[in-house]
């Protein structure tokens, strides 16, 4: 992946970014509406291309919010084996080993089956669950800027200030303008979900106003919180040779065994685990 665009990428990404929350929170206030995005793309394409635009924009939302299900539980199924690798036991982690990818898939379909079981859970409880979700992504956040610099600086130490704001580095293979391309890819990947308050707009009360209001506020919020977020992380990246060696499914738990120890790099990943199926689920 490509490494340190992300400073100047993460700004260009949530300039354009902001452009289309504006958009879509200008037509969710005109349309509150379920369905959002692609009912909205049917309006827009009008009497002759409604039916087309809003099945194509339906279609890929589909295929996206699918695959977002599966990446997810993937991944905490990643953090969860990624412990053999930490506490050195007897079972292949590589991606390429077909018992390793049996028992990841076992994982994932159980992550996912507790995920999907939520759903069948009262109604009086979603208050709850939702709570929780965000309780769990809060307490990310605050471990992450608060504990894993702590831990970096007793252990490997930053990286200089020339590396973070300077330094780009191709770990693609590919030329240097698709490099950087990629790096876009990765940044917009970061800056998602913005458009769910048009989601559930029907529900809301006052939506032309509220339901606008929360895709754009949010928005503005992923943005500015995520950027210190990513300046700090690359502060606290081990030098590239340490990094490419951690041979985890999610080299992140190796990051946190490293400044953390074994101790605290299993309270990460249960608060990172917990975070992805509770945040999947809603």
């Amino acid at each position: 992946m490509p490494l340190t665009p992300f400073r100047s990428s993460y700004v260009v990404t949530f300039i354009f970014v902001l452009i289309t929350a504006g958009v879509l929170a200008e037509i969710c206030s005109a349309l509150p509406a379920a369905g959002s995005i692609y009912f909205w793309a049917a309006e827009a394409g009008g009497p002759r291309f409604g039916r087309l635009f809003g099945f194509i924009v339906a279609w890929w939302s589909t295929t996206a919010w699918t695959t977002f299900v599966a990446a997810n539980c993937q991944g905490a199924a990643n953090y969860l084996l990624s412990e053999i690798t930490v506490f050195n036991l007897s079972f292949p982690t590589d991606t390429g080993d077909i018992k390793f990818r049996a028992v990841q898939w076992i994982v994932a379909e159980a992550f996912l089956f507790i995920a999907i079981g939520m759903n069948y859970l009262s109604p009086k409880v979603y208050k709850t669950i939702f709570r929780v979700a965000t309780g769990l992504i809060l307490l990310d956040f605050v471990l992450n800027i608060i504990w894993l610099p702590i831990g970096v600086s007793k252990t490997y130490g930053f990286q200089s200030a020339k590396f973070v704001f300077t330094k780009t580095f191709n770990e693609t293979g590919a030329p240097g303008p698709w490099n950087w391309m990629l790096s876009y890819f990765v940044t917009a990947g970061i800056l998602v979900g913005f458009e769910a308050p048009g989601h559930i707009s029907e529900e809301t009360v006052n939506a032309s106003i509220t339901a606008a209001r929360g895709i754009f506020s949010s928005t503005v919020a992923s943005g500015l919180i995520g950027f210190p977020l990513v300046i700090l992380f690359l502060f606290c990246t081990p030098d590239l040779d340490t990094l490419y060696a951690l041979d985890a499914p999610q080299p992140f738990v190796g990051l946190y065994a490293m400044t953390l120890g074994k101790g605290g790099q299993v309270v990460m990943v249960i608060v990172c685990i917990l975070g992805l199926i509770f945040v999947r689920q809603l």
